[in-house]
C-alpha cells in the first residue's frame, strides 16, 4: 500500500488524444493541425500521449503573437484567451 507521500509525488496522468481533447474543447481536426505544428508528446510504445501542463505551456508560447491581436474582453481570464486562440486554429488561421 502506498502512503500518502508517495501518491503526492506522482506525476499527472498523459492523456489519450480524445482525452486531450475533450479537455481543452477542441475537435479532431484542430488537434490534427496541433500535431502538425509541434505540440508536445510523450511516446508510449507507438501511441502518442500528452501532459496537460506541457500542452497548455506549449500552446501559451503559440498564442502570444494572436492574442495580442484579439481584443481581450474586460475581465477576461488567461484561460478565455487560450480558448479564443484554439477556435482560430479551429478556423484555420494562424
Amino acid at each position: 500500500m502506498l502512503s500518502s507521500a508517495d501518491t503526492r509525488s506522482r506525476p499527472a496522468p498523459l492523456l489519450t488524444p480524445k482525452a486531450l481533447c475533450v479537455q481543452l474543447s477542441i475537435c479532431p481536426r484542430t488537434y490534427s493541425r496541433l500535431v502538425r505544428a509541434g505540440m508536445p508528446h510523450v511516446l508510449v510504445l507507438t501511441a502518442r500521449r500528452y501532459d496537460l501542463a506541457e500542452v497548455t505551456a506549449w500552446l501559451r508560447t503559440r498564442t502570444t503573437r494572436v492574442v495580442r491581436t484579439v481584443r481581450p474582453r474586460i475581465g477576461a481570464r488567461p484561460d478565455d484567451q487560450l480558448i479564443q486562440h484554439l477556435k482560430l486554429l479551429a478556423r484555420g488561421r494562424r
